[in-house]
């Protein structure tokens, strides 16, 4: 009720400094990390972000360098520094000693974001040359390991799929099984138009965000069936947006990728990791016998260079590459203290 009565207030307020309202408008109630940057600070910071938009980087891409970024303005700021040229080898080293991350992985990538601030400054002339090696690297490439749905999580999804009233359950539902059945990534799936569907051939046509390649995906009956009841019963029929999932509540706008994850959390999954459902799609094609050839078309990858991660969790297949130390000759005894 109080959201409501507040937005009532905000169209208000248009109504009298503009002379109309816009019912898509939406409004800010708190200040970001970002808002409190200084002026000085902000304006080198816009000019790179900008750069990284001309330069085609993707929108959540840039988001994540803004907010390392960010987080390495407010410690200058902190420690009375007010200009970029005054930055010093110490200043960085010490930026770096007290940004904690949860992994090294983590400290590394935003000291890549920090890093190539620092060089856009350099280019500049905005502060020394060779500055951004006081940054260092904090980890070294490595294999994850693949990490899928386990059986618990899958039968949740399907009960809650199945039980989906609501409409932001009937939202919920469409947009897991598209996850569970098409490897789809999130970005892609809450950028799905009406015209992406294609109902007569069972078929979701998509530019993937990441790759900007087309891809066509075979879109199964309970999928469909998923979507159907979505666009029947659950999405707000008023609305001029060509995108099949939109907001809950007013304005009705393209919804965000943290819908993808709410969904899983609202189904009572143990992790609401979405990108594990890709890589379940994936692991399950592959111990259903499908090829690296045909997994990589569905997960929409040019080549199979990053399938071979999803073999590892085929038990099945896997349990027939180890040989014993009798076929290899190598003995044990003796060694380790074993007899």
């Amino acid at each position: 009720m109080f959201r409501k009565a507040r937005r009532t207030i905000e169209m208000y307020e248009d109504y009298v400094n503009e002379g109309y309202i816009l019912a898509a408008h939406r409004w800010k109630h708190t200040l970001t990390a970002y808002d409190k940057l200084p002026t000085w600070c902000k304006l080198e910071l816009d000019r790179f972000i900008e750069s990284k938009r001309k330069e085609g980087w993707a929108d959540g891409t840039i988001i994540s360098i803004r907010t390392c970024v960010t987080r390495f303005c407010l410690f200058l700021v902190s420690k009375g520094i007010s200009a970029f040229a005054t930055l010093t080898p110490d200043m960085i080293k010490q930026f770096n000693t007290q940004d904690k991350h949860q992994t090294p992985s983590g400290k590394n990538l935003g000291n890549r974001r920090v890093r190539q601030f620092l060089i856009y400054l350099e280019i500049r002339h905005v502060v020394q040359e060779r500055l951004h090696f006081a940054l260092p690297h904090c980890a070294t490439g490595g294999q994850k390991i693949v990490e899928i749905l386990s059986q618990e999580d899958r039968a949740r999804i399907e009960a809650y799929c199945n039980r989906a009233r609501s409409p932001l359950e009937l939202r919920d539902a469409a947009i897991l099984k598209i996850g569970m059945t098409t490897a789809l990534r999130a970005s892609d799936i809450i950028s799905l138009k009406m015209s992406n569907i294609d109902w007569k051939n069972k078929l979701i046509r998509v530019v993937q965000n990441k790759t900007k390649a087309e891809h066509v995906h075979p879109m199964e009956v309970g999928t469909g069936n998923a979507i159907f009841r979505y666009l029947r019963d659950g999405r707000y029929k008023r609305t001029d947006s060509d995108y099949i999932f939109i907001a809950s509540h007013a304005p009705f706008g393209p919804v965000r990728t943290k819908v993808c994850s709410d969904a899983m959390r609202r189904a009572g999954t143990s992790v609401t990791d979405f990108h594990r459902l890709r890589r379940t799609c994936a692991t399950d094609m592959l111990s259903a016998g499908a090829t690296f050839i045909e997994t990589a078309e569905l997960l929409g990858h040019s080549d199979t260079h990053n399938i071979h991660k999803y073999t590892v969790l085929d038990k099945k297949r896997m349990s027939l590459c180890p040989l014993s130390l009798v076929e290899t000759d190598l003995m044990i005894e003796g060694r380790y203290n074993y007899e």
